[in-house]
């Protein structure tokens, strides 16, 4: 493919974005996280034509913590977490479920793929890999899709590792009082583990958080993917 080539599907990919930001997702956020994970799956797929890469093998470069000399590797989709679940269906904690209010934060964990209620379809979705001379090393960095439905005013979440204890200076979403998505990579704690930390702001929000992708350490890319 030549360089005018690259260029062509680069200008098409930035067309579809600017189309798919048209789309109205208010009282939809099912509908608002499918456009996130398409916009993610665009610039994926252009930075890995531009870069003469297969989309399985692309090297990791984007941001501090995330692993060096890692690979991304794509994957279907998969549903990690709502907090319109209810303990009964999903087995989360209470406490780790409902509206996420202003100045709060949350753990989360991402090890488990779930479906629509909560219910767990895929244990260890996020597993650990044995690499050579049997040494584990957990996923390292996700690419996911974040929803944010029901908000009650304008404010932000920002995403951390889970062992973070500090939120992060940036934002990884900000919206009003209609439903919203975004998409992003974010590292993970070594526990599968994701931080979600609400503003000081005005509102609070019910959020979802899909997985679509995962960097992996290049050393220990050895075993199956999930």
């Amino acid at each position: 493919m030549d360089s005018n080539e690259i260029q062509d599907l680069k200008n098409q990919l930035v067309l579809l974005e600017q189309r798919l930001d048209q789309l109205e997702v208010v009282g939809e956020p099912e509908r608002a996280s499918r456009r996130g994970m398409f916009k993610l799956a665009a610039g994926a797929a252009a930075g890995a034509v531009a870069g003469g890469l297969a989309l399985g093998s692309q090297p990791a470069s984007a941001g501090t913590g995330y692993p060096g000399d890692g690979y991304f590797f794509s994957m279907t989709p998969q549903r990690l977490y709502d907090s319109r679940w209810t303990t009964a269906s999903s087995g989360i904690p209470a406490g780790k479920l409902g509206r996420l209010s202003k100045g709060e934060s949350r753990v989360i964990s991402l090890k488990d793929g779930r479906d629509s209620t909560g219910r767990v379809t895929t244990s260890d979705l996020l597993p650990y890999t044995t690499g050579v001379f049997g040494i584990t090393t957990p996923v390292m960095s996700i690419t996911y899709n974040l929803t944010v439905t029901q908000p009650s005013g304008s404010n932000y979440l920002a995403l951390a590792p889970g062992d973070a204890t500090t939120a992060p200076a940036t934002s990884s979403i900000n919206f009003a009082t209609t439903d919203v998505a975004n998409s992003g990579i974010i590292s993970i704690s070594a526990d599968r583990e994701l931080k979600v930390f609400c503003g000081t702001d005005l509102g609070g929000c019910h959020f979802i958080i899909d997985i679509t992708g995962f960097y992996q350490t290049q050393s220990y890319v050895l075993s199956p993917l999930p």
